[in-house]
């Protein structure tokens, strides 16, 4: 409990009216004190934001020409880059959305990155597929059922009988 908000009476008493109103006095003013500190250093780190802004301003009104030119330089390198990497992805997706259209396998399968790869790609996925079933084959399909069993006895024999 905070400093001055134990109870003053013990051994069962009720604390009288008087202390209960000086610890919500105490308490009060503690809360102020915290409010006004809380505001305090708010206006210091606003402060603080405002000096580092204008820090940056002044440092980027220094800086000398060819500062200036090897930032410029450095940016458009950064998105000459970003812009190459968006072709590559761009002639990739294209390459395998025609790979798709040609053969039939889905553009999401083709993971290759060059166009010869991707249709080399396209054809082993082919000859893989061509072997599989197109869907599960089920035992006995197809056939009537039998009889309803008549006990339990009966149920389980044909369970049995259908795993082997």
């Amino acid at each position: 409990m905070a400093e001055g908000t134990e109870p003053a009476a013990t051994g069962g008493e009720q604390p009288t009216v008087e202390e209960l109103m000086a610890q919500v006095a105490s308490l009060t003013d503690e809360r102020d004190k915290a409010i006004e500190q809380s505001r305090k250093w708010e206006g210091r780190s606003k402060s603080n934001a405002d000096k580092a802004k204008r820090y940056d301003e002044l440092a980027a009104q220094s800086m000398t020409d060819a500062e200036k030119l090897d930032a410029a330089s450095k940016r458009a390198e950064e998105a000459e880059a970003k812009l190459a990497a968006y072709e590559a992805e761009a002639k990739r997706a294209k390459d395998a959305a025609e790979v798709s259209e040609a053969t039939g396998v889905p553009a999401s399968l083709l993971t290759e990155t060059d166009r010869k790869a991707m249709e080399a790609q396209a054809a082993s996925i082919l000859a893989f597929a061509q072997g599989q079933p197109s869907a599960p084959i089920f035992k006995g399909d197809g056939k009537r059922p039998g009889p309803a069993p008549k006990d339990k006895k009966d149920i389980f024999f044909d369970f049995i009988e259908s795993q082997m």
